[in-house]
């Protein structure tokens, strides 16, 4: 069990590194195109509220089906020693829940 949590404050330490730098970089580009001063309707796109409530919506749909994955993990029997069960169920929730996203949004754009 202790193995179980190591991974998840592992994986929990990975996701804000990462979503760290996303905002970082977000922030960059759209300095960026700010001080280039080309501000037509493309840019002005990027710059609006509209991605970021789609942002929070696609982490909030991937928290969901990662949490939907740790949970099955601890239903399943293995041992945690020598099985790669977890990870392959973990990547394969996570892998649905990217699926759902992008499903939802292709159907709400058109």
């Amino acid at each position: 069990m202790q193995e179980l949590f190591a991974h998840i404050m592992i994986t929990a330490v990975t996701a804000i590194m990462a979503v760290t730098a996303m905002e970082v970089m977000n922030f960059l580009l759209k300095r960026r195109i700010i001080k280039s001063g080309r501000l037509d309707q493309n840019y002005l796109e990027l710059l609006t509220k509209k991605s970021k409530q789609t942002n929070a919506f696609k982490w909030g749909i991937l928290a969901l089906f990662a949490g939907l994955g740790l949970i099955v993990i601890g239903c399943l029997p293995f041992d945690p020693e020598k099985s790669p069960i977890p990870w392959g169920v973990e990547l394969i929730s996570i892998g649905i829940g990217f699926l759902v996203y992008y499903m939802l949004t292709l159907k709400n754009n058109s």
